[in-house]
């Protein structure tokens, strides 16, 4: 069966520690993004057959069996089935490719997926991180963030500063062009306080420039060219999508937003040297055979 995306929301987007919604539990931020995507799609909660979660770091209030637990927490029925899924900055959209890649071997009509992260009551890393002291030696840049990953790219694809600042400046004038034609409010579901609803982006900065950027110093390597202004931010925040059949979406009257395709041989097979991961298979053969098997989706 071909899957498809058929409804989507998401909470906005806030900075962590300072932003609007820090003071929020993150399994009640998902919870109200959960329940508009069901209520939003007129979509039956006892028909979904899964509730697929990722979250980089599952511990305290995104912790446990997470989305079990969100369906305590939501219109979803008892008898729907949770689960966590942990890619670090990838989870939520494996949670998606899950759902899809359970719909195509015909395990399943419809899930909802997607995830959620409180970097702000939630700190990188963990509250208690313990990595193995066998990795120091054996490979040393095992945990190499995401910044240092970033300048590794600016070094082997030759990314000026000036370049990432340019890309920095254009991705925000498009981001606030967007918000201000009012493009992102079908998508963004209001999130309750104590006060008023949060119903905006929170980093998103509009008056961005090469002047303002050029002031900052390197976030990751004393000599490096990325900063604080050409990373992304901590952020909070939720978001969730319909996947389904076509089938299905057809027969509960959904609008279908997005197809699924297979990966791309050349994407699948991008080296995963940047972060000074290698793989132990020099030759690929694993991945080869794994992409030869996805051919057949």
């Amino acid at each position: 069966m071909s899957a498809v995306i058929a409804g989507f929301a998401r909470s906005p987007f806030t900075r962590a520690m300072k932003g609007e919604l820090s003071k929020k539990r993150p399994d009640d931020i998902a919870s109200e993004v959960i329940n508009a995507l069901i209520r939003d799609n007129n979509l039956n909660p006892e028909l979904i057959e899964d509730l697929i979660v990722g979250t980089a770091f599952p511990e305290a209030e995104q912790g446990y069996n997470i989305a079990r637990l969100l369906i305590f927490l939501t219109d979803l029925p008892e008898t729907v089935p949770g689960v966590t899924i942990n890619r670090f900055c990838g989870s939520s959209m494996q949670a998606i490719h899950d759902a899809a890649g359970r719909i195509s071997l015909g395990a399943g009509n419809a899930f909802i997926a997607g995830g959620i992260e409180s970097m702000s009551r939630i700190p990188m890393t963990g509250f208690n991180p313990m990595p193995n002291p066998k990795l120091i030696d054996l490979y040393p840049s095992t945990f190499t963030s995401m910044g240092i990953t970033a300048e590794n790219l600016a070094k082997k694809y030759k990314i000026s500063r000036a370049d990432q600042e340019l890309f920095a400046i254009e991705s925000h004038k498009k981001a606030n062009s967007a918000r201000e034609s009012g493009n992102l409010t079908e998508e963004i579901i209001p999130i309750t306080t104590d006060t008023e609803p949060i119903q905006e982006d929170g980093c998103i900065r509009a008056d961005t420039n090469q002047e303002s950027l050029a002031k900052l110093s390197p976030a990751f390597l004393e000599n490096g060219s990325v900063t604080a202004g050409t990373s992304s931010p901590l952020t909070d925040g939720a978001a969730f999508v319909i996947v389904c059949s076509k089938e299905f979406a057809v027969e509960n009257n959904l609008k279908i937003s997005g197809l699924f395709n297979p990966l791309s041989k050349e994407a699948f097979l991008q080296k995963p040297d940047i972060a000074h991961l290698k793989p132990r298979f020099e030759d690929w053969a694993l991945i080869k055979a794994l992409q030869e098997k996805l051919h057949r989706f």
